[in-house]
């Protein structure tokens, strides 16, 4: 039986030193190539140093008894969003409604911790003992950290 592909991948990738740091923007042009494709996979020798576009990739962890000589690399197509788009706020009133949604079902300790967040609106220089932070992305809330 044959299965769609969702993905593709670089099965090669040089990039001098001096521009190591924007490895990462080849990454939208090599999706914009494979509209279709949701990830991006790559492999690399065990043996050789990380490429700097592994940094933004997550490492598959290989089953046990495994004796590949490669790693493997994915990258889903919504993870570049988040350079765009993602943004960390100080939990204000106005998310309130948002991350009650998000917190429901959670256990009884974790609401206690936002409940403590809630009432401590000071100034992060004041060193709060409880401070929450949300994630956004379109100013839907898709995180918390307490």
């Amino acid at each position: 039986a044959s299965f769609p592909s969702n993905a593709f991948a670089i099965t090669l990738f040089c990039l001098h030193d001096l521009f190591a740091g924007r490895a990462c923007d080849f990454l939208p042009a090599a999706f914009s190539r494979f509209p279709d494709k949701e990830y991006c996979l790559l492999t690399l020798p065990t043996t050789t140093p990380e490429s700097p576009l592994v940094e933004e990739m997550t490492r598959v962890s290989p089953k046990a008894g495994s004796n590949l000589s490669h790693a493997l690399y994915v990258l889903h197509r919504d993870s570049l969003l988040a350079d765009k788009h993602l943004k960390i706020e100080r939990l204000v009133p106005g998310h309130y409604e948002s991350v009650e949604r998000l917190m429901s079902g959670q256990t009884q300790g974790a609401q206690d911790a936002l409940e403590l967040a809630k009432g401590d609106s000071g100034s992060l220089e004041d060193n709060p003992n409880d401070v929450a932070f949300v994630a956004t992305i379109a100013d839907q809330v898709i995180g918390l950290v307490v």
